[in-house]
């Protein structure tokens, strides 16, 4: 039997009845399952059938997913508006004394799904308040929805909240049907078609190890508390929800979101809330005891006492698939992270040790002779490296008049320090003018503070430096008229730098050691040299910072690498970061050679 979605039209009023289904044959709404006695009271009295089978499932036993995960925070909603409202609709639907159905509302979800989702949980509440006919009316809406949703799918491109609306409805909402109303016959149907809805859906959104799109991010925690609830009704009712394939991406999801989570358990970059009970739930239904080492570190989940130290996987992952990237030094609460979102020509960043410093969107702002770039194409992974001493990402994306912007974000561990570069790249035989102008958002509540004579500042929130910021592209000293300044406009904080020159680089140093940083810190732009001559910027730059005893020295090639001096060094390689040493050497992190991917 198909019931026809019914978006739009009334649940209840003056001369409704209950619909198709309180029409039907015994024969097509009830399952083998259902008792027989029903089945002949159904043929003589529908009204009188559906009174005792109401009292069987008003006593059915709650499904999981109602009792800690279907608090406001549970739902894993982003607005703390939308998870008032979801709560509302399940306390609602327990206090209803008249034979009224709760009428669809808007505003609080993804075409209101969310809504639907609450409504079949809550069906065991309903059937002791609502009379034959509304209760049925209820239920064929709900097998509407479910059917016209499982008969859709959200599309390869789709985003967030697209994504999320089509496995509330099409995958949880039917599990949940087929769950509760077992012994009706278009409700079991819908099981099927739930299981591979949501095995399909969770595959096409995550990479080969689990990690979601850049562009899904925003619905990072609704969506695992969506797929968490699906295991919990699955493991409830001794069925599955997902094929095997999928309850493995789940599990390494459980992974990926751990790698994405803050220490308050939000997920980075506007991901969402996930509440304590929802980490405990993924967890127990979809982690393993590396998993639990982890969360017992970063976020408030206890982890059991047995665990080994190292247990705890790598923190740092990248996906070219997927756009995103998170370089971190360690699962401990505040230790320094980057996150990256680069899946198309917008950019997202999230900088933290411990809460967020920066957060949002990383915009791009190149000037050329006077004429702005636009992107022309989205960013492309040009380099990954990883290892237990640090993280590089290197990106591209060209511009509109053959420039090309390249970003690189480092991350070294042990010094707790972070270089984010920026270098302009033209075409161009002669120099001409380039602004570059880098935009990076503050958090919530953080503000710039600058330093009265040099160039550098802290990051503060209230009165407390998070961390350090040295432009090391400029000169330190504000006396110094070379061009460039580093200060905060708006809710941003911004690094302006120009020449007149072919190509141009702009670092900013994120020093993520404010003790460190406020007893000493000092940098200087390096002499590169080439078969004993100096070269200009354009063709190559070095710096060296130092911040306390700790010395962070860069070499980037912006003309075809070849074989150059800097800091007494020979380099023929692309890009080198690695620590200054007391001996006069430098102990490389990393080596891009020419032509490395």
């Amino acid at each position: 039997m198909s019931i026809a979605p019914t978006e739009g039209r009334p649940l209840d009023g003056p001369g409704v009845g209950g619909g198709k289904l309180l029409g039907s044959p015994a024969a097509e709404l009830w399952a083998a399952s259902a008792a027989g006695r029903l089945k002949e009271r159904w043929a003589e009295d529908p009204i009188r059938a559906t009174t005792e089978w109401a009292k069987t499932l008003a006593d059915r036993n709650a499904l999981p997913p109602t009792y800690p995960l279907a608090e406001a925070a549970g739902w894993g909603w982003l607005d703390p508006t939308e998870a008032k409202a979801a709560t509302a609709v399940l306390a609602k639907a327990g206090k209803v004394r008249d034979s009224r159905p709760l009428a669809l509302e808007q505003g609080f979800g993804p075409a209101s799904s969310l809504y639907l989702v609450a409504q079949a949980y809550a069906l065991p509440a309903l059937a002791k308040v609502l009379d034959a006919a509304a209760l049925w009316r209820v239920v064929e809406r709900l097998l509407g929805e479910v059917e016209a949703a499982q008969a859709e799918s959200p599309g390869e491109h789709a985003d967030g909240p697209e994504v999320l609306s089509h496995q509330l409805l099409a995958g949880e909402a039917g599990l949940v049907l087929a769950a509760l109303l077992d012994d009706v016959r278009p409700a079991r149907a819908l099981r099927k078609p739930a299981i591979e809805a949501l095995s399909e859906g969770l595959l096409a959104v995550t990479d080969g190890e689990g990690l979601l799109p850049a562009r899904c991010l925003p619905a990072a925690a609704p969506l695992l508390a969506c797929w968490t609830r699906c295991r919990a009704v699955a493991s409830q009712v001794g069925k599955k929800c997902f094929d095997s394939s999928a309850q493995l991406h789940y599990e390494w999801l459980v992974r990926q979101m751990l790698r994405l989570a803050r220490p308050d358990g939000s997920i980075t970059l506007g991901g969402g809330a996930v509440p304590p009970a929802l980490w405990t739930a993924a967890l127990g239904l979809g982690g393993d005891e590396g998993d639990l080492a982890a969360a017992g570190k970063r976020i408030k989940v206890k982890a059991p006492a047995s665990l080994p130290g190292d247990a705890a996987p790598e923190p740092s992952v990248n996906s070219e698939w997927s756009g995103v990237a998170v370089l971190s030094s360690g699962w401990k609460p505040k230790a320094p992270r980057l996150t990256v979102a680069y899946d198309d020509a917008e950019m997202r960043i999230e900088a933290a040790a411990g809460k967020p410093l920066v957060s949002g969107s990383w915009p791009i702002a190149v000037t050329v002779g006077g004429e702005a770039l636009e992107p022309a194409g989205a960013w492309e992974e040009q380099c990954w490296f990883a290892d237990d001493q640090s993280d590089y990402l290197e990106l591209g994306i060209e511009l509109a008049g053959g420039a090309k912007l390249e970003r690189q974000v480092f991350l070294a561990h042990d010094l707790g320090v972070a270089f984010l570069g920026e270098i302009v790249l033209t075409r161009f035989a002669e120099p001409t003018r380039i602004e570059l102008q880098s935009r990076l958002p503050l958090a919530a509540a953080a503000a710039f503070a600058p330093d009265k004579e040099t160039r550098d500042g802290w990051i503060m929130r209230g009165d407390a430096r998070l961390a350090g910021v040295a432009p090391v592209g400029l000169a330190e000293w504000r006396i110094d008229p070379r061009s460039g300044e580093l200060e905060q406009a708006g809710d941003a904080l911004v690094l302006r730098q120009s020449a007149k020159a072919r190509n141009l680089s702009s670092p900013l140093v994120l020093d993520l050691k404010p003790g460190r940083f406020a007893k000493q810190r000092t940098w200087r732009q390096l002499t590169v040299a080439e078969q004993l001559e100096r070269v200009d910027p354009e063709v190559a730059v070095g710096y060296r910072y130092q911040s306390g005893k700790d010395q962070l020295v860069v070499y980037r090639s912006l003309d075809p690498p070849a074989n150059r001096t800097v800091l007494g060094q020979n380099y023929a390689s692309e890009a080198v970061i690695g620590r200054f040493l007391k001996t006069g050497l430098v102990d490389e992190y990393f080596e891009v050679d020419a032509g490395d991917d």
